[in-house]
């Protein structure tokens, strides 16, 4: 799994260089403290007739997993499609990752006061072997992949059996209709 990271520490794929998170920006300032290469249509081409999440995966320790919107429950595939790989994701948006996989597989920029923390932490991860697969152990304890057609159906019926609190809604058009997005925190880091 360490063996052909050659290529740096953090990678992201991007092709919409737009959206309203700031990521862009967010990975520029980052840059400034670590080696953080940006693939995509914002970036650079991935080598042709190669998958570029599994060229990512394979040559790099994280994989930037930033959402272009800050909304909650919204959470971009790449978080999905990279847990596939041998990569650590990085993510940053509203959603709260822990429903999908535990907090142990993912690191959340969230959790950082600035970008020299952050960047401190990914570089000690990066260079402890056994603190970096750690961020794999979960996988060998839960059932997880990603399905075309069940696994929503999946999720369902799993929900209904393992989540026993009665969820009620007083008001359906302020829920349906609420604002959940948010604007990216401004970075005083």
């Amino acid at each position: 799994m360490l063996t052909n990271k050659n290529l740096g520490t953090a990678a992201a794929l991007i092709s919409n260089c737009g959206g309203k998170s700031g990521r862009l920006t967010f990975i520029r300032r980052l840059q400034r403290h670590m080696d953080v290469k940006i693939y995509g249509r914002c970036g650079n081409q991935c080598p042709e007739n190669v998958d570029c999440r599994e060229f990512i995966g394979k040559r790099y320790y994280f994989f930037l997993s930033f959402e272009n919107s800050l909304c909650t429950d919204y959470t971009t595939e790449k978080f999905f499609s990279v847990l596939e790989h041998p990569i650590v994701p990085i993510v940053y948006g509203r959603t709260d990752y822990s429903t999908f996989i535990p907090s142990s597989g993912f690191i959340n920029v969230n959790k950082f006061s600035n970008f020299t923390a952050l960047a401190q932490y990914l570089k000690k991860v990066r260079y402890d072997k056994e603190k970096y697969l750690s961020y794999f152990s979960w996988k060998k304890d839960y059932v997880w992949g990603v399905s075309q057609l069940f696994t929503p159906i999946c999720d369902v019926c799993l929900r209904l059996h393992l989540d026993s609190t009665p969820n009620v809604i007083d008001d359906m058009d302020a829920w349906w209709n609420a604002n959940t997005c948010q604007a990216p925190k401004l970075w005083r880091w």
